[in-house]
């Protein structure tokens, strides 16, 4: 209410063009500080959906991974299975899996129905208590793991992702401020399938089809140890998607 107040009395004390460019500024500043996006379930339009994959590897699952006690920290038969739909999907890739598989990155990179975003180098939170993560509150080490992400995966995909998500999904308005300072947008809201850890395909199943909505964006995982029933899962979720009358796309 200050801020409307403080605009009214300088549009009273102004030029009226003045005055409607500082409203328009306004307007810009706010639509950008709460995330504003079009809304598809307002205006109609095609039924899209998106589906998200973080791949995720940290220092400690590379640990665990060049020691033999994990043989992938992703699902070769659930990528193998989106490859063969060919439906669009997201992928949002650590620093380090991109180090552990540089190949699949690649790959995937080259395929126009995969989409390879940022998901900093190695899953090291921006906020205190998110889900017991490591975390950091230095403002260097924070720009530092999304830049050589960023440089990592033009280096293997000759495309700079435009998008981000944090680990934990854990942000301030400051990390957003960050984001934009870097030219990327945060992908963090959306509908959590709950895959994480989660070994009965059928409660990650009930979520997605359940929440599902035209320009909902689905976050899952790349399968793996951590996400035993995504590939189970996926495999349901995608026919019956299709089924509903929605088409898959990757964020932009």
């Amino acid at each position: 209410m200050f801020l409307f107040g403080t605009f009214w009395q300088m549009k009273r004390r102004t030029d009226p063009l003045v005055g409607t460019a500082i409203a328009a500024v306004l307007v810009l500043l706010l639509t950008a500080a709460t995330g504003f996006e079009y809304d598809q379930r307002r205006h109609g339009g095609p039924r899209k959906i998106y589906l998200t994959f973080d791949a995720d590897i940290t220092p400690e699952m590379r640990h665990r991974l060049q020691a033999g006690e994990v043989p992938a920290w992703y699902s070769p038969g659930l990528v193998a299975y989106l490859e063969k739909q060919q439906a669009p999907v997201t992928l949002f890739v650590t620093g380090l899996f991109a180090e552990a598989y540089p190949e699949l990155v690649k790959e995937l990179g080259s395929n126009s129905h995969f989409s390879i975003q940022n998901h900093t180098y190695d899953h090291l939170a921006f906020q205190s208590d998110c889900y017991g993560l490591p975390w950091t509150s230095n403002f260097r080490l924070k720009k530092y793991e999304i830049q050589k992400t960023q440089q990592m995966i033009y280096a293997l995909t000759g495309t700079s992702p435009r998008n981000l998500r944090h680990p934990g999904l854990c942000y301030s308005l400051f990390d957003q401020f960050v984001a934009w300072e870097l030219g990327l947008k945060i992908r963090d809201a959306g509908l959590v399938s709950g895959d994480a850890f989660q070994a009965d395909p059928r409660v990650i199943v009930d979520r997605v089809i359940s929440g599902a909505e035209p320009g909902a964006v689905v976050i899952m995982h790349l399968g793996g140890p951590n996400a035993p029933a995504t590939e189970s899962a996926v495999r349901e979720i995608v026919p019956r998607l299709k089924q509903a009358g929605y088409r898959f796309d990757v964020l932009r």
